[in-house]
């Protein structure tokens, strides 16, 4: 029964485990384990037949393994793994959908390792929206093409007013003859002048921040939807592991 894309994908990252594991176990075998690699055969012989008992024993020591056994043992699991890599690539080539959002196609024949990073890039994508500066609530805007795309004017100036601060003397009590006059300094604010002021920005409107934040939302969902139908591919099988290993092995 043949395999699909989606697949070899879910199994790739035990592979890609099992052969780093089974590296790094070889690795430390080869370099902190020699007694491995070494078998023995020890006899020991009384020089006097009386002393015989007690002394004349044998001992034997098996090899566990041997070092091209275990650099067959090791590549075997690189194999699986270099097969199962190359049945994706070459399944990759074939492995393609059509990215459709919201009914229409917006672009045909996207390889599923494309739709892939489509995807993985909206993260970002989506953050460059919501963290986009707006115009400042409570002001009307317009457009402005007089100063050029995308800019933004106020519909009315804003007008607001001058003022100084001017000091006076209040008389709190009138004088009598026998005290003077008790008198306060007051500082006041005096309009002096009417301050009309026109701003331009180049911030965009919420609706716009919204709808862009909505599209890639949107983007994302149909990139995800068309690698899968992409992996649906049936698995092309590769054996490039087997040659590497015959090759590697052969004596």
């Amino acid at each position: 029964m043949s395999k699909k894309a989606h697949e070899l994908i879910a199994v790739q990252g035990d592979l890609t485990a099992k052969t780093k594991a089974i590296l790094l176990e070889t690795f430390k075998a080869f370099s902190g384990k020699p007694e491995l690699f070494l078998g023995s055969y020890k006899a020991t012989k009384a020089y006097s037949a009386d002393r015989s008992q007690g002394i004349d024993a044998e001992e034997f020591k098996d090899l566990t393994t041997t070092v091209p056994e275990r650099i067959g043992y090791t590549l075997a699991v690189v194999k699986d793994e270099i097969n199962a890599r190359a049945s994706l690539d070459a399944t990759n080539c074939l492995a393609k959908a059509d990215l459709i959002i919201d009914g229409a196609v917006l672009a045909t024949g996207i390889p599923a390792v494309s739709l892939l990073l489509l995807e993985q890039q909206c993260g970002a994508w989506l953050e460059l929206f919501t963290s986009a500066p707006t115009l400042a609530n409570g002001v009307a805007w317009e457009l402005d093409p007089d100063k050029g795309p995308d800019i933004y004017v106020t519909k009315h100036p804003i007008v607001r007013t001058k003022t100084e601060k001017v000091s006076s003397a209040v008389v709190l009590a009138p004088a009598t003859q026998q005290h003077p006059a008790q008198v306060k300094e007051v500082v006041n604010d005096v309009p002096v002048a009417s301050i009309t002021e026109t701003q331009w920005s180049g911030m965009v409107s919420s609706a716009y921040k919204h709808g862009g934040a909505e599209k890639v939302q949107k983007l994302k969902t149909a990139a995800k939807e068309a690698r899968q139908r992409a992996n649906n591919q049936e698995v092309v099988i590769s054996t490039l592991g087997d040659v590497v290993f015959n090759y590697l092995m052969k004596s």
